[in-house]
């Protein structure tokens, strides 16, 4: 099971250039796009190279558009939102130079070789859910060949009935053979992870040189994993307000299995984790509150030594329905601002944000 360690030692450069005593962190958002109709349905984003993005599409698939900072190009669809030839509800997404692979939440994820051909191939399929051994995909990320997976398990004795919570494989075997990283704290079954399925709060992220973050969402904790899976360091994400509960009875988790309005009203209570960004300054987590006024975001920058950073985004939205995905390359924050079931006038926005340290810049020295 995860446990915590909150007293072991991190080695040095674990998180390569975390935030030090000094610096003077901001976030600006540098430029602010309304994306197309077509594109208005859009679940996730990765940066693809210097001049494109990858991006999942409801009711379109994953598509490759060319992006120069400012404008967002025609959309080439590269697996069709397709119970066919594709996915079914095309959610999550994981990129790398090998390999693309895309998630709906539940029972099927789709993926093809980079190079070469495109021949999709699936684990599982929406109708045949005995092919299907993952039965819930919270959330996915490749880091070349190799594939991480965050859900929940089938059998014949309920959701993984190891408590197993989150999986490695290889892409490339036939199948791909999944070993368990990570388990649920509630043990067998996984109680609450199922209780908050749909919810999609649990994120996982690669790191450079492989490691592997997880933010399981229905537990608390955030845990760091080394490139051959062993657990390195925890941290309590009731350090940084992040208090979902998903310890739900039986009335409850049916009543909000089968409402979808009341299952994001439950989330809204709470401050959840909407996206892992993997920046210069260390991992960084996106951090979601609703209030009164609507949505708003922090940014939590996970630190080698001492407690979470936590920076303000400037990002805001009056709707309570507001989430952000995305991704990050060097400085550059890429963000996508949707709603969950969207309403009439509410689009998604691309954002490009910096990341930047103010010491480093003229101004902040005097020079």
């Amino acid at each position: 099971m995860i446990r915590a360690v909150s007293s072991l030692v991190v080695a040095a450069g674990l998180l390569a250039a975390s935030p030090v005593e000094g610096t003077q962190l901001a976030v600006e958002v540098v430029h602010r796009i309304s994306l197309p109709d077509r594109l208005t349905r859009v679940a996730d984003v990765r940066f693809d190279g210097d001049a494109h993005l990858v991006l999942t599409v409801g009711r379109l698939g994953v598509v490759r558009v060319s992006y120069d900072g400012t404008t967002v190009g025609p959309a080439d669809v590269l697996i069709p939102e397709n119970p066919g030839v594709g996915v079914v509800l095309t959610e999550n997404l994981a990129l790398s130079s090998s390999f693309l692979a895309v998630a709906s939440p539940a029972s099927q994820m789709a993926w093809l070789k980079r190079q070469g051909e495109p021949v999709v191939e699936r684990l599982g399929n929406w109708d045949t859910p005995e092919t299907a051994p993952i039965s819930y995909f919270e959330d996915i990320d490749l880091y070349g060949d190799r594939l991480a997976i965050l859900g929940l398990m089938r059998s014949d004795h309920g959701m993984s009935p190891d408590g197993a919570i989150a999986w490695t494989a290889r892409l490339g075997a036939e199948p791909p053979d999944l070993r368990p990283v990570a388990y649920a704290k509630a043990g067998k079954g996984a109680r609450p992870f199922d209780a908050c399925g749909g919810f999609l709060v649990g994120k996982l992220r690669f790191l450079d040189g492989g490691r592997l973050l997880i933010v399981p969402g229905a537990e608390p904790g955030v845990y760091l994993y080394s490139a051959e899976g062993r657990l390195e360091r925890t941290w309590d994400t009731a350090h940084f307000g992040v208090d979902l509960r998903c310890d739900l009875d039986d009335e409850t988790m049916l009543r909000l299995g089968g409402d979808a309005a009341a299952r994001h009203r439950y989330l809204g209570r709470f401050t959840s984790v909407d996206e892992i960004l993997p920046t210069p300054f260390g991992p960084a987590l996106v951090v979601r509150e609703v209030a009164s006024e609507g949505t708003r975001w922090s940014l939590v920058l996970l630190r080698e030594e001492g407690a979470p950073r936590r920076l303000d985004l400037p990002i805001g939205s009056t709707s309570e329905r507001a989430h952000l995905r995305g991704d990050a390359k060097g400085d550059r924050l890429l963000l996508i601002l949707k709603h969950y079931m969207p309403q009439a006038g509410e689009g998604s926005e691309l954002l490009e944000l910096r990341l930047r340290d103010r010491a480093d810049e003229p101004s902040a020295t005097g020079e």
